[in-house]
């Protein structure tokens, strides 16, 4: 019986290190999201670093794109959103583990939603397989081998560009994700009720912000406006989640 106590004890220990590594690992990945997402918040004031409306630019010239500028090309193509994806997952992780007893299944909910809204839009995103194309269209040695690399590009534009139809399933599960994980927030008070509204006012703008874009043709200054400061109130809810999640890492 002491035995068998003593290795229950254990393993409850071991249990407990694994979730404050994830949370402390959580936290790290936090704050990686936040250069990334200034970056791609600056960028998209360059104007030398200005890439075609989503739906507006053909696939030749998105090549041209990649051929002159290829990180910006890469970027214009959600390189970015990528790596803030990749970080975000320890992220949701474990606001899961942090809520594995108190708002499970939201937690639990929000943590599916954002790894499967994630995989979906890694796997159908153009960037990296654009870029390859980009490289053939530019040797391709006739017209007739560059209309077929440029129809395999416009393909991969229809499927996945970012603002697009193909792209939108992806982006919403992602935002909602985020904004499902804010009212798990506000339903537990180790976290300051500031940090679950800074999620859910920036997570609603950039769903406003993504439904506008992708369904509307022309949607103009405002809606630029609603996604930057969308954006800024969702990085800054990375923030206050990475210094969270760390406390609760060293606790």
């Amino acid at each position: 019986m002491h035995e068998n106590g003593l290795s229950a004890h254990g393993d409850s220990l071991v249990a407990d290190h694994g979730w404050k590594t994830l949370y402390t690992i959580g936290s790290i990945g936090a704050m990686l999201v936040i250069p990334v997402g200034l970056l791609d918040v600056l960028l998209s004031f360059v104007p030398s670093g200005g890439t075609p409306q989503p739906g507006r630019g053909s696939a030749a010239e998105w090549y041209e794109i990649y051929r002159n500028t290829p990180f910006m090309a890469l970027r214009g193509q959600g390189l970015l959103n990528m790596i803030t994806l990749l970080s975000g997952m320890p992220v949701f992780a474990a606001l899961y583990g942090a809520h594995r007893f108190r708002v499970r299944g939201l937690a639990l909910l929000s943590m599916v939603l954002f790894f499967t809204g994630a995989a979906a839009y890694m796997v159908g995103n153009p960037a990296l397989p654009l870029h390859s194309l980009s490289m053939r269209y530019a040797t391709a040695p006739g017209e007739t081998e560059r209309l077929v690399i440029a129809a395999a590009g416009e393909s991969l534009l229809a499927a996945g560009e970012d603002f697009s139809p193909g792209s939108f399933p992806a982006f919403f599960l992602i935002n909602l994700s985020g904004l499902l994980m804010s009212v798990t927030l506000l339903n537990d008070n180790r976290f300051s009720k500031s940090t679950g509204n800074t999620g859910l006012i920036g997570l609603t703008f950039l769903i406003i912000h993504l439904t506008w874009v992708t369904f509307v043709s022309d949607p103009g200054a405002s809606s630029l406006a609603l996604a930057v400061v969308g954006g800024l109130l969702s990085l800054l809810w990375y923030v206050m989640l990475s210094m969270k999640l760390f406390r609760i890492g060293r606790s």
